[in-house]
């Protein structure tokens, strides 16, 4: 409780707002996003509500681990090779062979 005292009073405005953006999605649940749950939860945990403040607005890592399903084409992007085989679930009504994905390192 002392840290996050410390936390509160030493942080920079914009690293609060952020926590406290993050906790009032932690307290509603991922099914409310944004929506008017969410806003009013931010509202009384002391949070100026703002999109600007959630993590998927935020620049981050790319994905450059990338397959493709050989049958349909989608795409399917990853941060890093997955450790078991992998196969596209859009292309269900066939063998695995024929959807089997092989995830290849992207250079950009």
């Amino acid at each position: 409780m002392e840290l996050l005292i410390k936390i509160f009073i030493y942080a920079p405005p914009l690293l609060i707002a952020v926590i406290l953006h993050e906790i009032a999605h932690a307290l509603v649940g991922n099914k409310h996003k944004h929506n008017s749950v969410f806003q009013q939860k931010a509202h009384d945990i002391g949070c100026k509500y703002t999109n600007s403040y959630c993590f998927d607005n935020i620049n981050s890592v790319p994905k450059n681990v990338v397959a493709k399903c050989p049958r349909c084409g989608h795409l399917f992007k990853r941060y890093r090779k997955p450790s078991s085989i992998g196969y596209c679930g859009r292309c269900k009504d066939v063998s695995y062979e024929e959807r089997l994905l092989v995830f290849e390192r992207v250079v950009e």
